[in-house]
């Protein structure tokens, strides 16, 4: 049967873990990033979101690493989001207005969301021979 670990474990194994690939982590990272920071928005994140815990520390490191490479930080909006995937974690781009552009676009088949108004209707092509 598998061995239960506490929270508190987890977060130390992480810490351990950011603690001693420091020297990687700094040498892949932008040289404008602060490590320190990063390790501040990498545990403030797992502070959110404690399902975050449930990854290896190893790919909550990686989604660390992979943003900074891109020049983005774990803090959301205008950054990037960690998200647990399984056992791994993985980083998704924030777009802060993202279900507002879904709202307001027409679906792929042409026809927009069944609340728009009159005004997206008078915009819509007309049939052929009216």
């Amino acid at each position: 049967m598998a061995e239960l670990v506490k929270p508190d474990q987890k977060m130390t194994n992480l810490r351990d873990f950011f603690e001693k690939n420091k020297g990687k982590i700094a040498s892949i990272i932008p040289k404008h990033f602060s490590l320190d920071r990063q390790g501040q928005l990498l545990f403030t994140a797992v502070y959110r979101n404690p399902d975050l815990l449930d990854c290896t520390p190893a790919s909550l490191v990686g989604a660390l690493i992979q943003g900074g490479t891109f020049g983005l930080e774990p803090v959301g909006p205008g950054g990037y989001w960690l998200v647990p995937f399984w056992q791994g974690a993985t980083g998704r781009p924030a777009r802060p207005a993202q279900r507002d552009d879904d709202y307001r676009l027409p679906r792929p088949d042409g026809h927009g969301p069944a609340d728009q108004g009159r005004a997206d209707r008078r915009l819509a092509p007309r049939a052929v021979g009216r």
